[in-house]
């Protein structure tokens, strides 16, 4: 789908911090950089929770502390480690989908002679449910067989940046693993829980269950499992993750009489809601992300018309880390929120003979992240991204307040044929169409006796 899709064709691995930052995931309460399954020595594994602010010992700097990894997935052929950077990996591709937030991978390995392997895997983080985080990894037997060993579990003791956690423990029970540990100064207690299923499907479709080896310690909980495949067969495993913490407002911590603390209630809150995640299964909760993201695209997406394919993905990219990184109430994705509200602001270079200036600033601001360069590898840059959303909408389009009036005055880059977006005025939700000579604005919802001046 053009103008969806961010993609790395080809192991980048001078640009491994980079895709992650790029390819990022999240919903708002959450957000997880897309480092890959495997280690590599340059990657930032993180996953961090919005407002769960804390100091180290020693420093007065109050950061994002980095939460437990539930990313991680090892595999080994026939004890053979796999590794991206040899040449026995072909036909390599990761994409993020940003009409569905899905990250998605896939690849040909050959560990040694007389084996092939195919590699498909992805993960989400629900936009539907904050806490939730979802990933799948298909691995099928091309030719040969082959002994493959796969883990998978919660991190805790590898990951990057300063330390903030103390009383760390991994707990397992009823095959549910969990993560439990506390921040040093602002003492916010973290709680990640994962289910791991997997199976083998043969190649007339047939499954049958792999029971998983679970272990628990102080750093880590993982689950394992060691089994052999011949050609044709393949091995899918599925995960189911939940993260909590004890600020968050949608978790109760105890009940009016109980007298447990906040991490022992919340273990045993989150191992309920682990079991109702795997009784709805992953499919099901992937389903319901992708729906919301559907409902969000809807409202938030900006459409560009004409030879502007590199213009309209960065658009979307733009948008979708600015909603990712953005906290928001519950069930924001069904209400009608005016996330495009105008600012009294006043951008004369996009209605001036600089107009080809104006455009050479949007391609600047374009190319900050989306560019191949090593000038994204600790994230994005949200100033870019807010000047690629305002420069298409407050810029070229020509959509400005002016003594409590609003004024739409396109003017177009060359390039540019048409540009279609939503936004909220007074009470009621336009949806606006610009040419380089005409202007269409239709009243969705709300009262429709508005006046647009045009001229």
């Amino acid at each position: 789908m053009k103008g969806w899709v961010v993609k790395e064709s080809g192991f980048q691995k001078n640009y491994v911090r980079k895709y992650e930052s790029i390819m990022c995931q999240g919903n708002g309460y959450m957000g997880v950089r897309a480092a890959t399954d495997e280690n590599y020595e340059k990657n930032i594994r993180c996953t961090w929770v919005a407002g769960t602010f804390d100091k180290t010992e020693g420093k007065n700097t109050n950061e994002l502390p980095n939460a437990a990894d539930t990313t991680a997935v090892f595999l080994t052929a026939d004890g053979i480690p796999l590794n991206l950077t040899q040449e026995n990996v072909k036909d390599y591709k990761r994409s993020l989908l940003l009409y569905n937030g899905l990250l998605e991978r896939s690849f040909t390995w050959k560990p040694r002679k007389g084996l092939c392997l195919a590699f498909r895997s992805e993960r989400f983080v629900s936009l539907q449910e904050r806490h939730v985080l979802g990933q799948r990894v298909l691995i099928r037997v091309l030719e040969g067989s082959a002994t493959l060993e796969l883990q998978s579990g919660i991190l805790g003791g590898e990951r990057c940046g300063n330390s903030h956690f103390t009383a760390m423990q991994g707990y397992v029970q009823d095959g549910i693993m969990q993560y439990a540990e506390t921040t040093y100064e602002s003492k916010i207690t973290f709680v990640t829980s994962a289910v791991v299923k997997t199976w083998i499907k043969d190649s007339n479709g047939k499954e049958n269950a792999v029971e998983m080896a679970i272990h628990a310690e102080k750093e880590r909980v993982m689950s394992s499992c060691r089994v052999v495949l011949q050609q044709g067969q393949e091995l899918c495993l599925e995960k189911i993750c939940r993260i909590v913490t004890t600020r968050d407002e949608d978790v109760e911590l105890a009940d009016e009489d109980s007298s447990k603390p906040g991490r022992d209630f919340l273990l045993c809150r989150e191992k309920a809601e682990m079991k109702k995640l795997c009784e709805r299964g992953y499919r099901k909760i992937w389903e319901r992300s992708q729906k919301c993201w559907k409902q969000l695209w809807q409202k938030r997406d900006v459409e560009i018309s004409g030879k502007v394919e590199y213009d309209q993905l960065a658009v979307r990219f733009a948008i979708y880390h600015l909603t990712i990184m953005t906290p928001h109430e519950k069930n924001v994705w069904t209400q009608d929120a005016p996330f495009f509200s105008l600012p009294e602001i006043d951008l004369n270079i996009y209605r001036s003979e600089e107009k080809l200036r104006a455009y050479q600033l949007f391609v600047e601001s374009r190319d900050t992240d989306l560019c191949l360069r090593n000038n994204s590898d600790y994230g994005v840059h949200t100033t870019s991204l807010g000047v690629i959303w305002q420069s298409c909408v407050l810029g070229f389009a020509g959509v400005r307040i002016c003594n409590e009036k609003l004024y739409i005055t396109p003017n177009l880059p060359d390039n540019w044929e048409r540009v279609t977006f939503r936004l909220w005025w007074r009470e009621s939700q336009l949806k606006v169409t610009v040419t380089k000579d005409n202007v269409d604005v239709k009243v969705l919802k709300g009262p429709k006796d508005i006046e647009v001046i045009t001229e």
